[in-house]
């Protein structure tokens, strides 16, 4: 289980920073890179997830392997830290509402992707074209199996199928 023991002055600070007018109570304190709340519980505990910190004052600790997921009403909200919006879910529930919510980087917004959009077309003409899985696969300096993905239709998926117009590509 994860807790948060938090002093009374501490929870004080932290509801300070958060505005519970509306149906999503918004935090307005520090903010993370990937636009959650973060909240310093103090001197050596280091920074912790606001929206986790929230359910743990609402519902108690996290169990062991799960996350706290979000379920406003309507659009997804990460810097909702209203308890009753609150939920603890495993990773597979994390992931789920990731791909749900459209926030799963895909394709070029993959940190480690080496092929981008405007690539995939051409990837499937080549393919069509009867060029081997590894000819193309070192044309765009990447492995076969990326390669074998996107003919399955594994990876990429986000990438229309382009029709070839007469007469060229």
């Amino acid at each position: 289980m994860r807790d948060y023991p938090m002093t009374e002055k501490a929870t004080e600070r932290f509801w300070s920073k958060v505005d519970q007018s509306g149906d999503c109570w918004v935090w307005h304190g520090t903010m993370r890179g990937d636009g959650y709340g973060s909240f310093q519980l103090g001197r050596g505990v280091g920074m912790k997830p606001a929206h986790a910190i929230a359910y743990v004052l609402g519902h108690g600790p996290i169990p062991d392997g799960h996350y706290v997921l979000h379920r406003c009403p309507g659009e997804h909200n990460p810097l909702c830290v209203n308890p009753a919006h609150l939920t603890a879910g495993t990773p597979k529930d994390n992931m789920d509402d990731r791909e749900r919510q459209g926030n799963t980087p895909r394709g070029s917004k993959h940190g480690n992707a080496k092929l981008r959009e405007h690539d995939i077309p051409v990837i499937r003409v080549m393919l069509a074209e009867g060029l081997s899985q590894w000819e193309v696969a070192r044309a765009f300096g990447v492995k076969q199996s990326i390669i074998s993905d996107i003919k399955l239709g594994k990876s990429w998926t986000h990438v229309p199928e382009h029709k070839l117009e007469e007469g060229g590509r």
